[in-house]
């Protein structure tokens, strides 16, 4: 019977002791990584939970705002039908105006003038 040898290669070796050290800094890095995962993790949950908190307040100071501009909306209103108002009153005084200086023109006018002497005193 002829016996079979196997001849082991330096070369063969080197690779699998290199794959082993590799896989063995691997796990380690695994091992460091999934502690600080769980870190990270608690901490983006509490970042989460900190962005909810500040939409919710969000969303109140948006429908505080939205209510204000209405509030500010119906002064304006009511602002614009107070200033509609006025002017027509000024349009009918300014007539009203008119009308009674052309009345006035009219009638003669009986008024003194004054004249000034050399003295500056009024006759």
């Amino acid at each position: 019977m002829a016996r079979k040898t196997v001849r082991t290669g330096e070369g063969g070796e080197d690779i699998l002791g290199l794959v082993a050290f590799g896989s063995l800094v691997g796990n380690i890095f695994q091992i460091a990584s999934r502690k600080s995962l769980g870190e990270q993790h608690e901490a983006l949950k509490a970042y989460s939970s900190e962005l909810r908190r500040h939409y919710e307040n969000m969303k109140i100071r948006e429908r505080q705002v939205y209510n204000e501009n209405l509030e500010l909306r119906r002064a304006n209103e009511g602002l614009i039908a107070v200033n509609n108002r006025l002017l027509k009153e000024l349009i009918e005084a300014r007539e009203e105006d008119i009308r009674l200086r052309r009345a006035s023109t009219r009638s003669p006018r009986h008024t003194r003038r004054q004249v000034l002497t050399k003295k500056g005193a009024v006759s």
